[in-house]
């Protein structure tokens, strides 16, 4: 069994269009405005997009859970673990683990509590704050202009705003970190907003990305070697 084809509805729902050519407009969710007046230790001049965004290659392990809002329509929540390569995706049906470390994949369904196991067939991208920076192009950087700092789910983000072109978009940006929390795009007659809440980095163990003790365990390996 492919991994694409557990992957296909996932990825056909968040493997947007680029950045640069969407954009957004909504609300904080609660987020608390904080005034950049006078006081402001830094100028707005002197607070880039660019400079905000930071790499993923700096963070050896992160998590989220992804909320998702695509023209009016909620997705499902999902998590995801990333830890030294490997990663876990699980929503409310299913987990799925993808671990180069050991050269192996694995399919958790909850509802019959099964595990299939099966050598990793295809690299698949999951979708993730720091895609979605790569997606957004460079060359727009500078109009993407710094608007103030909130409180977003416990943490100070710098907000960002894109509006040209008939493209519209917000981005929030972890001011500790550097990554993209949350980002609102409008474009036309799409509409998208991505929320990475809970974000966490640099807190992770194996402990996160291990298989389900109780799991009954079907091993397809040597079926599917290829």
């Amino acid at each position: 069994m492919k991994m694409k084809k557990f992957l296909v509805f996932l990825l056909a729902a968040l493997l947007i269009l680029s950045l640069a050519a969407c954009g957004g407009n909504g609300d904080t969710n609660g987020s608390q405005v904080t005034d950049n007046g006078e006081g402001s230790s830094e100028s707005e001049e002197d607070i880039t997009f660019e400079d905000s965004l930071k790499a993923e290659g700096i963070y050896e392990n992160y998590y989220f859970e992804m909320e998702v809002n695509v023209n009016g329509e909620d997705f499902p929540t999902s998590q995801l673990w990333f830890l030294g390569g490997d990663m876990k995706f699980e929503n409310q049906d299913q987990a799925i683990f993808i671990k180069p470390s050991e050269e192996q994949m694995g399919i958790y369904t909850k509802e019959t509590n099964q595990l299939v196991l099966m050598p990793i067939s295809e690299n698949e991208d999951f979708y993730t704050p720091f895609i979605a920076a790569d997606e957004i192009e460079e060359e727009v950087y500078e109009g993407i202009l710094y608007k103030g700092s909130e409180t977003l789910d416990g943490k100070t983000v710098d907000v960002f705003e894109y509006d040209a072109m008939d493209v519209y978009a917000k981005y929030y940006i972890w001011r500790d970190t550097g990554i993209i929390v949350k980002m609102i795009v409008h474009s036309d007659e799409y509409e998208s907003e991505y929320y990475f809440r809970n974000m966490r980095v640099n807190e992770l163990t194996a402990d996160d990305l291990a298989y389900p003790e109780d799991a009954e365990i079907m091993d397809m390996s040597e079926f599917l070697v290829q």
